[in-house]
């Protein structure tokens, strides 16, 4: 159909537009036009271009090609648009690997809450520590009640931070979790990459 439209209408031009996943779409689909099989079968001097609004890599070559027809758009605060397949394989890895590691779920609830420790030879930086937390003490002294949103949410910051610091998690749970990633299955494929020139 594109191609009978574009062949009764020799001034017209493609423009491919996608959001997210159908970003990664239209960079394919223009490359196609742009090089693939069906480049062949447009009308010669057909414009085609592309513009991909949040667009996640999808392509793995070792020349590294990019399109200038293809335009990127995209927010540099988003994470998951930018990151490739391999990272999320390399997670989901991890997580496999730590869950084969039968640690108890309590231990891993105290290792996720737990306050990590500075090294206890570091004397100067744990006195600054203890310096801040008695001025923060000092400017949000523990509300005499708790009606009202400011003071109940200073006395919840308050509790949890106390009840974090009573957490003790043994070192060789610590120990398990190291050994779990170190022996995870790592994947070494190539990485993919975006086929267009990201301008924004």
């Amino acid at each position: 159909a594109l191609v009978e439209v574009l062949g009764n209408n020799p001034d017209l031009s493609v423009l491919v537009v996608g959001y997210s996943l159908g970003a990664g779409l239209a960079q394919l689909y223009t490359a196609q036009l742009l090089e693939g099989e069906y480049a062949a079968k447009l009308p010669e001097g057909t414009k085609v271009r592309a513009l991909c609004y949040g667009a996640p890599p999808v392509f793995r070559s070792d020349e590294g090609k990019v399109f200038d027809n293809i335009v990127i758009i995209q927010n540099d605060k988003d994470g998951v648009i930018s990151a490739s397949i391999n990272n999320f394989n390399d997670l989901f890895n991890k997580t496999v690997a730590i869950d084969a590691a039968d640690i108890d779920q309590q231990v891993m609830l105290n290792m996720l809450l737990a306050k990590i420790k500075k090294d206890e030879g570091d004397n100067a930086e744990k006195g600054n520590e203890e310096e801040n937390q008695e001025e923060e003490n000092a400017e949000h002294p523990r509300p005499s009640n708790i009606w009202g949103l400011d003071k109940l949410m200073t006395t919840v910051s308050r509790s949890y931070n106390h009840y974090r610091e009573t957490i003790e998690v043994d070192p060789a749970e610590w120990d398990k979790v190291r050994e779990a990633l170190a022996g995870r299955k790592v994947d070494h494929s190539q990485h993919l990459t975006q086929l267009g020139k990201t301008v924004l």
